[in-house]
C-alpha cells in the first residue's frame, strides 16, 4: 500500500521493488501462490512525520476488507519513534501489517529524475527491508549473519549487506505460511455465525498465533515501559502501607475474599485500559479470524502486563512488611486481627494493598501520552 501523494519516480521505484520481493519469494517459497497487489491511498498520510500505529490500524482494515494475509505501507514519510532516535520501519504481528518510510533510505527523489531508470540502491534496500519485515509478521527472531534478511538493521547502509533468508529460516517460514494459507474460518462453508462463537472457534484455532502475538508484545515489561502507571500504583502503595487503617482492614479480610477481590479488579482494570486507549480493532462489516486474532492478543497481553504489574506491588509489599515492621507495631496497628499473625496474614495484606494499587495505577495509564500505550502494545520493534 503506497501512502501519500509519490512522485512518478517514487511510485517506479516502489513498484520495482514489490516485483523483485515478489520474485524471490516465489524462487524460495514456491510451494505458495504470491500476490501483491499496489494500491495507494494519498490520504492515509497527510504529514511529513506520521503516527506509525495509526496508519497501521487503517492500514490492516483494508487488509480485513480485502481479505489480504498480510499488508506492507511504504511512505517517504518519517515514523515518530518512542525508543530509537531513528527508525527504517515497525512491524506489528498483532495487525499483520507493517509500515516502511524511505525517507532515511536514500536522499529524496527528485522530480526530474522520473524519466530516468529507477535508482538501484534504493530498490535493494526497500526489498531487503521488505523481507525483513515479512519475517518478523511471520515470527523470524534477528540472526547474527549480517548477510541474512534477518539481521538486524541499525542503518540504511546495513540493508546493503542483505540478500535473503537462510535455509533454516526458509523452512520455519514454509511451515508457519502453511498455516497462514489455510482456509480462513469467516470463508468456511457453514462458518459460524454467532460473533461469541466465532469468537471461541476462531481463538482455538489461532491460540500459536495469538502466544505469539502476545509474546511479542513482552506484556511483563508493561511496568517499566509505562511511567504514569506505575508511578500511580507506587504512590497507592506507600499511603496504604504507612496507614494504620490499611493493615487493620488488609490484615482482617479472608483469603478468598482477597483473591476474588483481585480478580476481579485484574479484569477491571485490564477493561479499562482496552477501553480508555482504543486498543480492540472494530470489526469490519463481517468479522473475521484476523480481527478475533488482533483482539484477543491484545486483552491477553494486557491483562498479562496488569497482572504482571499487580505482582510486583504485591512482592514489594510482602518484603517491606517483612523487612520494616514488627510484630509489636503491625498488632497495634491490626487491633481487630484475630487470631496468630503469621506469614498468611502478611500474604493477604501485600494482596489486598496491590490490588488497590492495581486499580489506581489503571486510572494513571489513562494519562499516558496519546498513542504511546497503542505504540507499544502494537509495534513489535522499532527497526
Amino acid at each position: 500500500m503506497l501512502a501519500g501523494e509519490l512522485e512518478d519516480i517514487e511510485r517506479i521505484v516502489f513498484e520495482e521493488a514489490r516485483d523483485r520481493t515478489l520474485a524471490y519469494l516465489r524462487e524460495v517459497l514456491p510451494s505458495f501462490v504470491w500476490r501483491m497487489p499496489v494500491l495507494q491511498r494519498k490520504r492515509l498520510v497527510e504529514a511529513t512525520r506520521i503516527e506509525p500505529v495509526v496508519v497501521l490500524e487503517r492500514a490492516a482494515a483494508e487488509r480485513a476488507s480485502h481479505h489480504w494475509d498480510f499488508v506492507l505501507v511504504i511512505t517517504d514519510a518519517e515514523l515518530r519513534t518512542h525508543g530509537a532516535p531513528q527508525v527504517l520501519g515497525m512491524p506489528s504481528t498483532a495487525l499483520a501489517a507493517a509500515i516502511l518510510s524511505t525517507a532515511r533510505l536514500e536522499p529524496a527523489l527528485r522530480r526530474e529524475d522520473q524519466h530516468a531508470a529507477a535508482p538501484d540502491q534504493l530498490t535493494r534496500r526497500i526489498e531487503a527491508l521488505a523481507l525483513h519485515l515479512l519475517g518478523h509478521l511471520v515470527g523470524l527472531g534477528h540472526s547474527d549473519e549480517e548477510s541474512d534478511a534477518m539481521a538486524r538493521v541499525v542503518s540504511a547502509t546495513d540493508l546493503d549487506r542483505m540478500h535473503g533468508f537462510s535455509e533454516e529460516e526458509l523452512r520455519y517460514l514454509a511451515c508457519e505460511l502453511q498455516e497462514v494459507a489455510d482456509l480462513r474460518l469467516e470463508e468456511e462453508p457453514g462458518a459460524l455465525r454467532h460473533p461469541v462463537a466465532f469468537y471461541f472457534e476462531a481463538a482455538w484455532r489461532n491460540r500459536d498465533e495469538i502466544g505469539r502475538s502476545v509474546r511479542q508484545i513482552a506484556p511483563w515489561r508493561f511496568p517499566l515501559r509505562f511511567g504514569r502507571l506505575t508511578l500511580a500504583a507506587a504512590s497507592t502503595l506507600i499511603v496504604l502501607v504507612i496507614t494504620a487503617e490499611s493493615w487493620d482492614l488488609g490484615m482482617s479480610q479472608h483469603g478468598g475474599f482477597v483473591a476474588s477481590f483481585a480478580t476481579v479488579a485484574l479484569a477491571a482494570s485490564t477493561a479499562f485500559v482496552l477501553q480508555r486507549h482504543r486498543l480492540l480493532l472494530q470489526p469490519p462489516a463481517r468479522l473475521t479470524e484476523l480481527t478475533v486474532v488482533a483482539n484477543v492478543s491484545m486483552a491477553l497481553a494486557v491483562l498479562v502486563g496488569m497482572a504482571a504489574t499487580w505482582l510486583l506491588l504485591f512482592l514489594v509489599v510482602l518484603a517491606a512488611s517483612q523487612l520494616f515492621f514488627d510484630e509489636e507495631l503491625v498488632r497495634a496497628w491490626a487491633t481487630t486481627l484475630d487470631g496468630p499473625l503469621d506469614l498468611e496474614r502478611y500474604v493477604v495484606f501485600a494482596a489486598f494493598v496491590a490490588t488497590f494499587g492495581i486499580i489506581i495505577g489503571a486510572l494513571g495509564a489513562s494519562f499516558e501520552p496519546g498513542g504511546y500505550f497503542r505504540h507499544v502494545a502494537y509495534i513489535d520493534e522499532e527497526t
